[in-house]
This record gives structure tokens, sequence and C-alpha cells, in this order.
């Protein structure tokens, strides 16, 4: 017969706190409140992180004069500053710029002659 410690220990419920989006996770302590949010980077976001422009929208118009190039600076954003920003970068490699830059800086040099 098993010891009855033994099985009630198995059967207290964990305390129970709040987790990220709400839900209840299990053995959790309940962060202290802060003003500013940070975030970790893992290495597969500091390796492709874009630089230059985010949220860029580059849309093909039927003539080249017509393309659209809109987007915030990324210069003072080093990573997201909060969990709404997830995704918002574009994967690109930092020191290779994609095919569609190269197309969209030789727009702007032509548009700025």
């Amino acid at each position: 017969m098993a010891d009855v410690g033994f099985v009630g220990s198995m059967l207290v419920q964990p305390r129970l706190s709040s987790g990220f989006a709400g839900e209840r996770v299990a053995g959790t302590k309940q962060a202290s409140n802060s003003r500013t949010v940070t975030m970790m980077a893992d290495a597969f976001q500091k390796e492709y992180q874009s630089f230059g422009n985010f949220m860029v929208d580059y849309k093909l118009a039927k003539r080249p004069f017509e393309y659209r190039r809109r987007g915030a600076r990324a210069d003072p954003l080093d990573y997201p500053p909060g969990p709404a920003w997830a995704g918002i970068h574009s994967i690109s490699r930092c020191n290779k710029r994609p095919g569609i830059s190269d197309l969209m800086a030789k727009a702007d040099e032509f548009m700025a002659k």
C-alpha cells in the first residue's frame, strides 16, 4: 500500500498566477509592474535584424515612378519596444541588401535626379 503522505503530496494543487497573455501558469511569481517593456533578442533576431526602414510598404505599381516607399526610420529603434511590435521587422541579412532594396535604391537615385 502506498504511503498516505506521498499520495497526499501528489494531489496538492500548485500555486497559480497569471502568465504573459493572462493565462494561468503554474509555479510562477507575479512580476513587479515596470513602466518600460524590455524584450530579449535571440541570436536569430540579432543576425537577421533589418536596418534602415521598418514597416516599409513596397508596392509594385504600373509605372516605375509610382513606387511608394513608406516607413519609419529604424535607427532609434534598437529592438522592438513591446510585444505588439513582434514580427514587424522584415527579415534580411544585415550585411546583404535584399533584391527589392537594390531596385528601390535605383528608383530613389533616379527620382532624385
